[in-house]
């Protein structure tokens, strides 16, 4: 029987890429859960995260978001 690969890589967009113990035990939002946060589209949310323009992590085939990392972002922006 073949164990499925899981491939995750985190894209920085600019921050330091260490994660600490909080940021380990943060609850990872959906690309629909930022989505919904951001009044985007998902398909939008997918591309940027793929550009690298939105701090993802990418587990398989599906992405994931630190809710601190979305913030961050955001914060830097205003």
């Amino acid at each position: 029987m073949e164990q499925a690969h899981t491939e995750a890589t985190f894209l920085d967009t600019g921050s330091s890429s260490e994660i600490n113990s909080s940021q380990i035990h943060e609850a990872l939002w959906t690309v629909e859960d930022v989505a919904d946060y951001l009044k985007l589209q998902p398909d939008t949310i997918r591309c940027m995260a793929r550009r690298g323009e939105l701090p993802a992590i990418k587990l398989g085939k599906v992405w994931r978001f630190q809710r601190s990392a979305i913030h961050d972002m955001l914060a830097k922006m205003t």
